[in-house]
């Protein structure tokens, strides 16, 4: 029977406590057990008639560790709260489920436990008004302890994997720190004086891959402000290569690479003036294409009015459909949007892989004469295509690459005229051949389909056509021989 007593401003003296709390042991313990989780049990509680009380009673519940020596540990710190409600006055019992606190502990070989239930505990208040109740155990009369099977550890050596995944961890921190200084060092390198002004240089890169161990040779190539430079080449020449080591997206094995002077770094702050695409725009689909373009310009921490997209949005001509929703758009739609994500904040260089690619005839067009206003800003582009007529009709200049290496480079002027073959195109082809052929110095004149080709040597274009004239001869049109498609079949080596 246990006793709850309001406070008294004359406290009992301790023995007197014991009135307060009922105690349970269990048996000794035949064996070592492990106690791992929440002890439970089963508790009857009764009012006890005569005596008094009320219809609730609060308890609270302890484990404790009984030696063989009488001494006690606490299995926890805390107690566990029991109230019972709708007690009944004619000291009829009601049965609890009570789970105490959860503890790990090793009971050992000979000690006992010890259920310990008070009517008071000092984490929370005490009774207003003295009650008595009647407490026993309840169901199977058992403790139930979870546990889970161990063994000790017998073996003295030492955490040998743990000391070396250790080891391991403070290797990669040393790593790091020295990549991050030089990192650092690098971003912070004075920039070349005599390349200041110009957008792009590199110089003799090289770089290599497991499967392509010539994917870039001894590639030089620059690019001056207001030229718009074609990568020509077949497929694994390089192009795209070269393309993401300029963007800092990978590192050159030798060689460098600058822009403005600086000489590109992963994250170097001066590829904030450069703009590009290389693999294929990742849009939102749920968003509009303006809003891709306002989360993209926002990743890059820069104030928004910086981003220009309503230039932007004009220039790449994305008019309505800037504003639906990019789940809607077509191949030729995600392009477009692809090169105004380019363009956001006007670069000073374009970096573009396969711009045109997905465009149809109309927005191709487009296209190259918006490319052509860039440059004409005093900006550049540089871009890589296996559209050969849209590099001839969209360049300035072209640098044809073959197997990592550049095999030719020039403006696409220098690269078709190669030959020095002449066609002209008039109306009277016999008397337009005698009159070339009557030019001191001239090569080779023949007539083929009413055209006449002529080996100009080194005679300007200009000569020829003022004799043609003083002929009487009528010029339609004069070009050179080949295409760029030529020149490009003639420079890799590709059969027609």
């Amino acid at each position: 029977t246990v006793t709850s007593t309001p406070p008294s401003p004359n406290p009992a003296p301790p023995e007197q406590a014991a009135e307060q709390v009922a105690v349970f042991d269990s048996a000794p313990r035949s064996e070592e057990v492990r106690i791992t989780g929440t002890p439970q049990t089963e508790l009857s509680v009764a009012s006890v008639p005569g005596q008094p009380g009320n219809t609730t009673a609060v308890l609270f519940a302890r484990l404790l560790d009984v030696g063989p020596d009488g001494s006690t540990t606490p299995l926890s710190t805390t107690s566990a709260p029991i109230r019972v409600d709708s007690l009944s006055p004619d000291g009829r019992a009601t049965e609890v489920d009570v789970a105490l606190p959860a503890v790990v502990h090793t009971l050992r070989e000979g000690h006992r436990l010890r259920l310990r239930l008070s009517t008071t505990d000092p984490a929370f208040a005490t009774p207003d008004k003295a009650a008595v109740y009647r407490v026993a155990p309840a169901g199977r009369n058992t403790l139930s302890l979870p546990s889970v099977a161990a063994e000790p550890a017998r073996s003295p050596s030492p955490p040998v994997g743990a000391l070396l995944g250790i080891g391991a961890f403070a290797v990669l921190i040393v790593v790091a720190t020295v990549l991050a200084v030089r990192f650092e060092r690098s971003r912070k390198r004075p920039p070349d004086p005599e390349l200041t002004d110009v957008p792009l240089s590199v110089e003799r890169v090289d770089k290599s891959y497991p499967r392509h161990p010539d994917a870039v040779r001894e590639l030089s190539v620059r690019v001056e402000r207001g030229q718009i430079v074609g990568l020509l080449g077949p497929n694994g020449a390089g192009k795209t290569t070269l393309l993401r080591m300029v963007l800092g997206m990978t590192r050159p094995d030798s060689g460098r690479i600058h822009v403005f002077g600086h000489e590109v770094v992963p994250s170097a702050p001066v590829l904030s003036r450069v703009g590009g695409i290389v693999d294929s725009p990742g849009l939102l689909p749920h968003l509009t294409g303006w809003e891709n373009l306002r989360l993209h310009w926002e990743a890059t921490g820069r104030p928004l009015e910086q981003a220009r997209l309503d230039e932007v949005v004009r220039i790449a001509a994305l008019g309505e459909a800037a504003h639906q929703k990019a789940r809607t758009y077509g191949p030729g739609m995600r392009q477009r949007v692809a090169l105004a994500q380019a363009m956001l904040g006007m670069p000073e260089l374009l970096i573009l892989d396969e711009p045109m690619s997905s465009l149809d005839p109309t927005h191709t067009q487009r296209t190259r004469e918006m490319l052509r206003e860039y440059a004409n800003t005093g900006r550049s582009v540089l871009l890589s295509s296996h559209l050969l007529g849209e590099v001839e009709q969209t360049c300035t200049h072209v640098v044809v690459l073959s197997r990592g290496r550049r095999v030719a480079s020039g403006t696409v002027e220098e690269l078709i005229a190669a030959d020095s073959v002449t066609a002209f195109h008039v109306d009277q082809p016999q008397r337009a051949a005698s009159t070339l052929r009557s030019l001191e110095g001239i090569g080779h004149v023949e007539i083929r389909d009413d055209v006449v080709y002529a080996e100009l040597a080194r005679h300007p274009t200009a000569t020829a056509v003022n004799a043609l004239v003083n002929a009487e001869v009528s010029i339609n049109r004069v070009g050179p021989h080949r295409r760029l498609e030529d020149a490009f079949l003639e420079l890799v080596g590709e059969d027609r």
